[in-house]
C-alpha cells in the first residue's frame, strides 16, 4: 500500500513519470473538491485509504501494460524470425524441386536411350542370327 506524506500527499514509488504527473494532478483536484465535505480526520483517512488502493490498482495496471508491451515486442521479433525462416525454407524447397525435375528429365532421357540401344542390339543380334542360321 502507498504511504502518505504531509497534508495527505501521496509518496509514489516506481510509477512511470506520466502516471505520477497524472496522479498528482488528480490528487490536487480531488483534494480541493472534498476539503469542504470532509471535516473529520476519520473521513479524510478513509478517503486517503481508498485513494491509495485506487493508485495501487493504477500502478498494477501500468506495470501489467508495461510487461505486456515487452512480451509483445518479443513476440514480434519471434514472428519476424519465423517469417525469415519460412522464406529461407521456401527458397530451399524451390531449389530442391527444380533439381528433382532435372533429375527426372535426365532419368527419362537415359531410359529412352537405353531402350533405343536395346532395340539396336536386338536388331543386330537378329541380323546375325539370320545369317548364321
Amino acid at each position: 500500500m502507498r504511504q502518505f506524506g504531509e497534508a495527505g500527499t501521496a509518496v509514489l514509488f516506481s510509477s512511470p513519470p506520466r502516471v505520477d504527473e497524472f496522479i498528482h494532478r488528480r490528487i490536487d483536484f480531488v483534494s480541493r473538491g472534498i476539503e469542504a465535505e470532509m471535516n473529520t480526520p476519520e473521513s479524510i483517512k478513509a478517503a486517503l485509504i481508498r485513494l491509495a488502493a485506487a493508485l495501487d490498482q493504477l500502478d498494477a495496471a501500468a506495470g501489467s501494460r508495461s510487461e505486456d508491451d515487452v512480451l509483445f515486442g518479443k513476440l514480434k521479433e519471434e514472428l519476424a524470425a519465423m517469417r525469415d525462416d519460412r522464406s529461407t525454407l521456401q527458397s530451399e524447397l524451390d531449389g530442391a524441386l527444380a533439381r528433382s525435375k532435372k533429375l527426372e528429365f535426365a532419368s527419362e532421357e537415359v531410359a529412352r536411350r537405353l531402350k533405343a540401344a536395346g532395340a539396336s542390339i536386338n536388331a543386330i543380334l537378329a541380323g546375325t542370327g539370320a545369317r548364321d542360321g
